[in-house]
């Protein structure tokens, strides 16, 4: 029954047009009830913390020391226009006026954060309203891959997950892996941040920016989507283990970068100060089209300004590990897998001498393998063995070389931006996306064909290959060979 509206207040009183509301009952199972009396709570509750908050600690706006570390640059008009004409997804463009090789030369050398601006709808196609509330709607987004937070604490997840409304309720199931958007749109409106992870799954320039970020640099990048509407901070002041690209896409956020209390953390470091730093070196604006980069260990927060709440703020954290020692002595291990004193076990119950012998060996083989080795052969090794993101594959044939239209199916080499092929002894050597292939000379023509073009046609590459003599049937077995292997992807062509 419709609850009882307030008779006390008198008409005269009365200064809306609204005279009364109350909920309903629902004709739901009880545990459907219980589920949407906590939402209730925590709603209200968030309600009366934002209205209290006083946003302690948050600091000015804008607070640059003379002895302040962070690089401000402006994106040039020319990189702005490549990043929006394919929708944000060109790292270097990211990145720009930096070249990739400078970047990380500059970060070699101090690591220090960098603020790079750019026009207001740089990044306007990465993660638009409309294709957020999509995701809401057509149940796509798994609620495992979504969050509420609240001053870095997070919200249970029934708190916005489907329940049962029972007859004449919207909602057609109580299944608990969806999302309820009626209840996460009211909690963000009362200040909760949402946040989905590996936001490249659902959103498609996401996935493009995040292709990007491998692509570039051999390495995986996970992209997390951050959405605040209101000036309650979200997080904590804290560090990452990792790297940090933000991409603010929509409006504008005040961050603090306080610097690090210990120097390169690991995700395996077992000395972790849990005490920021008490000054904060920068605050300042990071608005639509900036991209701040956040190095790993160094604290930081951030919240919307207090003249915007209210208005959604969108933007994108997008995660890079670079290599470290842990992974060049790992990369070391593989080299001297062929010397036996490598794989021999190590006396270290023989007694101190036949152990220190042992150490002294194993010194020297160390020392020698590194003075063999150069500069470039570790990354490049390390761009030889990743890995491309899986894409699906598939087509109207199960066999593509059986379809009439077989010549005209386009062929593409997963990791093909760092991929080697080298002649070794008169034969090529093709390190590609985890796979090594050793061929005979005469398909040079059509490796060249898969290397030079992102999806070259079949007829191409078997013209490619007989012009250095390989024969058709051949190049066609190889080629059925690596499609069934997954080392190819075949495209089925567009009519």
């Amino acid at each position: 029954m419709i609850a009882a509206m307030d008779k006390k207040v008198e008409s005269k009183k009365r200064n809306s047009l609204l005279l009364g509301s109350g909920r309903v009952e629902l004709m739901a199972p009880a545990s459907a009830r219980r589920m949407e009396d906590r939402f209730d709570q925590t709603r209200r509750g968030l309600a009366a913390a934002r209205r209290a908050s006083r946003l302690v600690g948050a600091g000015p706006d804008c607070a640059r020391p003379a002895d302040s570390p962070m690089v401000e640059r402006e994106v040039s008009g020319s990189a702005a226009a490549e990043m929006d004409a394919d929708g944000g997804a060109a790292f270097e463009a990211l990145i720009a006026p930096f070249t990739i090789a400078g970047f990380f030369r500059a970060q070699e050398a101090a690591a220090r954060p960098v603020l790079m601006r750019g026009p207001a709808q740089r990044f306007a196609k990465l993660a638009p309203w409309p294709e957020l509330n999509a995701l809401l709607t057509t149940g796509r987004l798994e609620a495992a891959d979504v969050r509420l937070v609240v001053n870095g604490a997070d919200l249970a997840p029934r708190l916005y997950t489907a329940t049962a409304l029972g007859t004449g309720g919207r909602q057609r199931d109580d299944r608990p892996a969806r999302v309820d958007g009626r209840k996460l749109h009211s909690l963000t409106a009362e200040g909760a941040t949402l946040i989905i992870d590996e936001a490249e799954r659902y959103l498609a320039a996401v996935g493009e920016l995040a292709k990007s970020f491998e692509t570039a640099l051999a390495s995986y990048s996970r992209v997390n989507l951050y959405a605040s509407w209101r000036a309650m901070p979200g997080f904590e002041t804290h560090w990452d283990d990792h790297d940090v690209f933000v991409v603010q896409a929509e409006g504008e956020k005040i961050w603090r970068v306080l610097g690090p209390t210990r120097v390169w953390p690991t995700r395996e470091d077992t000395v972790l100060d849990e005490s920021p730093p008490a000054t904060p070196l920068w605050t300042g604006r990071v608005t639509a089209g900036d991209v701040l980069f956040i190095p790993r260990g160094w604290w930081h927060d951030a919240r919307v300004p207090a003249e915007a709440d209210g208005r959604g703020s969108v933007h994108l954290t997008c995660q890079v590990r670079a290599p470290s020692g842990r992974e060049l002595l790992s990369w070391l291990g593989d080299r001297l897998q062929s010397e036996v004193l490598f794989r021999r076990p190590a006396p270290v119950w023989a007694g101190e001498q036949a152990f220190g012998e042992y150490l002294e060996q194993f010194r020297a083989l160390v020392e020698t393998e590194l003075e063999g080795v150069e500069a470039g052969e570790f990354a490049a090794d390390l761009r030889s063995r990743w890995t491309e993101s899986a894409a699906p594959g598939i087509a109207a044939w199960a066999e593509p070389w059986r379809d009439p239209a077989w010549p005209r199916y386009r062929l593409r080499l997963p990791g093909r931006a760092h991929a080697v092929c080298a002649e070794e002894g008169g034969r090529l050597r093709l390190t590609a996306n985890g796979w090594s292939h050793t061929l005979e000379s005469r398909a040079a023509g059509m490796i060249r064909a898969l290397l030079a073009k992102d999806e070259p046609s079949v007829e191409a590459i078997r013209n490619a290959g007989a012009a250095d003599g390989a024969e058709p049937r051949e190049i066609d077995a190889l080629l059925k060979l690596w499609i069934a292997r997954g080392v190819l992807r075949a495209v089925e062509p567009v009519e």
